[in-house]
């Protein structure tokens, strides 16, 4: 079946959409023409972006990230056809049409007008035949060797090296019906946004002990009552308060952290559950269509629950940070 770079996420999509300009193009990059594609700081959707991703599919952010990734060799062909054709042609078309007004003899207006059309034509070429290169880029299906490319960036077998050997196996099932391939890529297309939207997990705050952390506040404080020199008394009472926030921030996020870690393990069951269905449908003669079109729904209904947990990151990132700077 066929799967498209953007199918995997944005994340995924990028390099492999990069590689693909630069295989074809080179990878010199523009300057002042940035503006019109999209901004490389702001990476902003302009004019000429928006016609180039026209019938793409891709919303205006994602599409932005897709320009930015493969500016270097569409503004390094639209400067040289544009340049070359516009300065070239288009010049000389002027300059002879100026000679014809002030009748030197020479060229004809004929002549000047046969330069003018080349070079427009050089122009608009220059300007349209990116939309064709992009349009290719985003939509020729992905290959085993790209995949193996992200795959060796991933050799710890984690869910991110699950979900895209999970895409692997997908790719290689050929003629199967239409609902199993629809299902199979709306499995992989949430698969790919509910495991970016996963938070990261922290082993650090995971690690620290909310009630030893009040009771090393508590000792800090006894110290700071005892202590004759107000200057050293504050500032030990100081710390003394940033590890009782280190203590709250850690029972303010511990539930959330729970929650990432369940659904990080339910993803990693669901996907390896299909992975294994897909090689027994290819193994079996694709026989069972329909068991396997269930499974890729039970994991993008999953996959869709995950996407909660974007509330609970926003909840993590609310709460005070937790770090050992009360230590120094």
């Amino acid at each position: 079946m066929e799967i498209r770079p953007t199918d995997l996420g944005l994340r995924r999509a990028v390099p492999i959409l990069s590689e693909r300009a630069r295989s074809i193009h080179g990878t010199r990059h523009g300057g002042r023409l940035t503006g019109a594609i999209g901004g490389a700081q702001k990476k902003r959707v302009g004019v000429l972006g928006r016609w180039w991703l026209r019938g793409s599919g891709l919303d205006d952010a994602t599409g932005a990230e897709v320009l930015h990734a493969v500016r270097g060799p569409l503004l390094g062909f639209v400067g040289g056809l544009c340049g070359g054709f516009g300065g070239g042609f288009g010049t000389n078309a002027i300059i002879m049409a100026l000679m014809s007004l002030r009748g030197d003899a020479g060229p004809t207006p004929a002549l000047a007008a046969i330069f003018g059309t080349i070079g427009a034509a050089g122009v608009g070429f220059g300007l349209g035949y990116p939309r064709i290169l992009v349009q290719r880029w985003i939509g020729t299906p992905l290959t085993e060797g790209e995949l193996d490319t992200l795959l060796a960036s991933h050799p710890e077998m984690g869910l991110e090296r699950r979900f895209l050997t999970l895409t692997c196996e997908a790719i290689r099932i050929e003629n199967a019906p239409e609902k199993v391939t629809e299902e199979l890529r709306a499995a992989i297309q949430t698969l790919g946004e509910a495991i970016d939207t996963l938070p990261p997990l922290s082993a650090e705050t995971m690690a620290l002990d909310p009630e030893a952390l009040h009771a090393e506040a508590q000792t800090l404080r006894e110290r700071s009552l005892a202590e004759t020199d107000q200057v050293v008394a504050d500032s030990v009472e100081r710390r003394a308060g940033a590890l009782d926030q280190q203590a709250d921030a850690i029972v303010h996020s511990a539930q959330a952290i729970r929650r990432n870690a369940a659904q990080r393990e339910e993803l990693d069951a669901q996907i390896e559950a299909l992975r294994l269905g897909l090689v027994a449908y290819y193994s079996s003669g694709q026989a069972d269509a329909t068991g396997l079109a269930q499974l890729a729904a039970s994991a993008r209904t999953v996959a869709g629950e995950t996407r909660s947990l974007a509330a609970a990151s926003a909840e993590l990132d609310a709460g005070p940070q937790v770090t050992r700077a009360g230590r120094r």
